[in-house]
């Protein structure tokens, strides 16, 4: 699952448990890669595949409601804005360091 952990910007065990939740709903399949045994594969279903379909157009759907009612340089500015709060989830950093950089106070 290395190019998928890297592809979601996650972590191994995070990828791992997204691909089994989806597997759950039966959005995926997985199996060993017969060529490398220590590879996992992951193909999606036909279930799967209508959800990715489903998901792309709520997201144009969003988008172009958004193109019409926002500025392009607001849209802009909070795309710039979620990108740095992205960032920032990824960090390691703890809730008070959060908290402090943020000027409020620290519960330790």
């Amino acid at each position: 699952m290395g190019r998928l952990d890297e592809a979601l910007g996650a972590s191994r065990q995070a990828a791992r448990k997204v691909v089994e939740g989806l597997e759950l709903r039966n959005y995926v399949t997985t199996g060993r890669d017969p060529t490398d045994g220590r590879r996992v594969m992951v193909a999606l279903t036909p279930a799967g595949v209508d959800y990715a379909r489903a998901v792309v157009d709520v997201i144009e759907a969003l988008n172009s409601s958004l193109t019409r009612s926002v500025e392009p340089g607001d849209l802009a500015a909070a795309r710039r804005v979620l990108l740095a709060v992205l960032a920032g989830i990824g960090n390691t950093r703890s809730s008070d360091d959060w908290t402090e950089s943020l000027g409020g106070e620290s519960n330790s």
